[in-house]
C-alpha cells in the first residue's frame, strides 16, 4: 500500500506539472486562458483563445477612461453610466448570450464604483494579456492564492488595444494619486456596526464613512453609515439612509434597556406573546394541545391492544379469516390516522420547546446587556442579527427615521 500510494502521488504531481507547462506556454503566447470574456471584447470565432473588439462595449470602455482622465471619481462615472441606462458588464454578457439572468439583482444590475475601478486598472485595454495572477497551493490543495506581481506572465500586443498609451498613463497616475491620498484614511479595525446595519430598501450592508475632527487636546472620530448601493452607484440608485454612529449606539442601547424593562414587569406575558408570534399558538392553545396529545396516546395504545386481541382471536379460531381481515384493516387505518396526528402535534411541541428555549436565552441576554453603559462589538454579535436603517422623512414638520432592530432568536421587537 505505501508503494502504491507513492506511485499515485508521483502520477498526480507529474500530471499537474505537465498541465502547468502547457498553460504557461499558452500564456506566454498571449492566449486567453480563462473562460470569462472581458467587457469590450468578444472571442474570435475562428480562434477562441484570441480576442476581437466588441464595438458597442468598447465605446463604453473608452468613455470610462475619458471621464477618468478628466479627474472624475469611480462612483461618479458609475452614476453617469447608470443615468444613461447602459447595461453593466454582467447583464450585457447575458443579453448577448440570449440567456436569462441568474444573478443577484443588488450586485450586477447596476454600474458600481468597483466595476469601474477594475476596468480602469486592466492592462487588457492597452493590448496586453496578463495571466497567472493566481495559483492553487499545490496539486493536493486546490485553494487559490494570489501570486506576487513579479510572477505574472505579461504578453504585450496580443490583441487590438482600446486605449492609447497616453490616456492609460494619465489614468494610472490619477489612480495612484487617489490611492496615496486615501491610504492614511483607511481603518485599522472594522467599524462597530459593520456587517450588521443594512439599508431597509435594498438590503445591502451599509458603508461606514468617517472624518477626524481635531480639538484642543484630542482628536475625535465622527462616523456615519450610508447605503452602499447609493454611494457606489454614483447616487443614482436607492438613497442615502444616513445615520450617525453616535445616534445609532444610543438608539440600540435605549432599545435594549426598554426591552429589559418590559421583561422585568411581565416576563411570562412577553414569553407568551413571542411564542404566539414565532410558533403561532397561545399558552391556552399549547395546554389544549398537550391534553390532545395525551388523549391520542391513550387512543393509540387502545388500538394496539385491540389489534393484539384480534390476532389472538384469529389464532384461537374465534373469528373467521374474512372478519379478521376487515377488522384488522379498519383498526390499522385508525391507528395510522391517530399516529399521524400525534406525530404532527409532537413536531409542533418540539418546535415550541425550541422557540421557548430561544426566547429564554434572548431574555437572559437582554437583561445582562441592559446593564451596559456602552455598545461594543461583543454586545452586538451576541444579541443582534441585523439593524435595518430606513430613509429619513419629514412628517408634520418633524424629521423621522424608521430603525428596525432584528434580534437573534426572536427577530424584530
Amino acid at each position: 500500500m505505501p508503494f502504491l500510494n507513492a506511485m499515485n502521488d508521483y502520477y498526480l504531481k507529474n500530471l499537474s506539472d505537465r498541465i502547468k507547462s502547457v498553460l504557461t506556454a499558452k500564456a506566454k503566447d498571449g492566449q486567453k486562458l480563462s473562460g470569462a470574456v472581458p467587457y469590450g471584447y468578444d472571442r474570435n470565432p475562428h480562434d477562441h483563445t484570441r480576442l476581437v473588439v466588441d464595438d458597442y462595449a468598447a465605446g463604453v470602455v473608452k468613455r470610462i477612461f475619458e471621464l477618468r482622465a478628466t479627474g472624475m471619481g469611480y462612483a461618479a462615472i458609475a452614476g453617469v453610466l447608470n443615468k444613461d441606462n447602459i447595461l453593466p458588464p454582467r447583464l450585457y454578457y447575458y443579453q448577448r448570450q440570449n440567456r436569462e439572468t441568474h444573478t443577484r439583482t443588488d450586485c450586477t444590475t447596476i454600474w458600481r464604483d468597483m466595476t469601474v475601478k477594475a476596468i480602469l486598472a486592466n492592462e487588457l485595454y492597452i493590448g496586453n494579456t496578463v495571466a497567472f495572477k493566481s495559483k492553487v497551493i499545490s496539486y493536493r490543495d486546490s485553494r487559490s492564492v494570489r501570486r506576487d506581481e513579479s510572477e505574472w506572465i505579461r504578453t504585450e500586443n496580443t490583441h487590438t488595444p482600446l486605449i492609447d498609451e497616453d490616456v492609460w498613463q494619465t489614468v494610472q497616475q490619477i489612480n495612484a494619486n487617489v490611492k496615496k491620498r486615501f491610504a492614511n484614511r483607511r481603518q485599522e479595525k472594522p467599524s462597530l456596526f459593520g456587517g450588521i446595519v443594512v439599508c431597509a430598501d435594498c438590503q445591502i450592508n451599509m458603508a461606514y464613512e468617517f472624518d477626524l475632527r481635531h480639538y484642543a487636546n484630542k482628536t475625535v472620530e465622527h462616523g456615519a453609515y450610508k447605503c452602499r448601493t447609493h454611494t457606489s452607484s454614483g447616487r443614482t440608485i436607492c438613497s442615502s439612509h444616513r445615520i450617525s454612529e453616535r445616534n445609532l449606539k444610543k438608539l440600540v442601547l435605549d432599545h435594549i434597556k426598554e426591552q429589559a424593562k418590559h421583561i422585568t414587569i411581565d416576563e411570562s406575558g412577553i414569553l407568551d406573546t413571542l411564542l404566539q408570534r414565532l410558533v403561532g399558538s397561545r399558552k391556552a392553545d399549547r395546554v389544549d394541545a398537550t391534553k390532545t396529545r395525551q388523549e391520542l396516546k391513550r387512543q393509540l395504545k387502545g388500538i394496539e391492544v385491540q389489534l393484539e386481541q384480534l390476532y389472538e382471536d384469529k389464532v384461537l379460531g374465534n373469528v373467521s379469516a374474512e372478519t379478521f381481515t376487515a377488522l384488522a384493516r379498519k383498526a390499522e387505518a385508525q391507528r395510522q390516522g391517530v399516529s399521524d396526528r400525534l406525530s404532527q402535534l409532537n413536531e409542533t411541541a418540539e418546535q415550541a420547546e425550541a422557540k421557548n428555549s430561544d426566547i429564554n436565552r434572548w431574555m437572559r441576554l437582554i437583561k445582562e446587556k441592559s446593564t451596559f453603559d456602552e455598545v461594543d462589538r461583543d454586545l452586538l454579535e451576541s444579541l443582534i442579527e441585523k439593524i435595518e436603517i430606513g430613509e429619513k422623512q419629514v412628517v408634520d414638520g418633524i424629521k423621522t427615521q424608521d430603525i428596525r432592530i432584528h434580534y437573534k432568536y426572536v427577530g424584530s421587537c
